[in-house]
């Protein structure tokens, strides 16, 4: 059995990740591996490409923002207050329709936070990052999409060989 706690966002369970701002509410090693919790805070231009989770949902809660989410032929327009469940095994993606979004992700079940701890860097502060002056180099991008494979998200047209 899990212990209860309480969490809060600080600089210990914060990551700057790509020109975005995550925070680590609650992980999966607090859940026992059941769900992660993400604050998430966005910056237009810097969205994921859409892709496929084999093991993951996700349930996101837009806080600030306004979000268009594509859920397998489906989409959603999302602004403070809705929210939006992306099952696993459905390709999904999203764009910001503000400068920047901040939302909760549920994320089932957990264990993901350790990927993005792998191509993050702790946050110093509560804010954005600066943005990224370049995108990121292409042996990066194919470490990033080797190790995704490894925790089951794929996006449709990228390989490793494709970066």
């Amino acid at each position: 059995m899990t212990e209860t706690f309480k969490s809060t966002a600080t600089t210990d369970n914060s990551r700057w990740y790509m020109g975005h701002l995550f925070t680590w509410l609650v992980t999966a090693k607090q859940t026992g591996g059941k769900f992660s919790i993400l604050e998430a805070t966005i910056r237009k231009g810097l969205e994921p490409p859409p892709h496929i989770h084999a093991l993951e949902s996700e349930t996101y809660y837009i806080l600030e923002g306004d979000m268009r989410f594509f859920v397998g032929d489906r989409v959603f327009e999302a602004r403070p207050g809705d929210c939006v469940y992306l099952p696993a095994n459905v390709q999904h993606g999203f764009t910001l329709e503000s400068e920047t979004a901040k939302c909760i992700i549920l994320i089932e079940p957990g264990g993901l936070e350790d990927f993005f701890a792998e191509f993050s860097i702790p946050a110093p502060e509560l804010q954005l990052p600066p943005v990224p002056s370049e995108p990121p180099a292409p042996e990066l991008i194919r470490q990033f999409v080797a190790t995704l494979a490894t925790y089951g998200v794929t996006s449709p047209g990228e390989t490793v060989e494709a970066c």
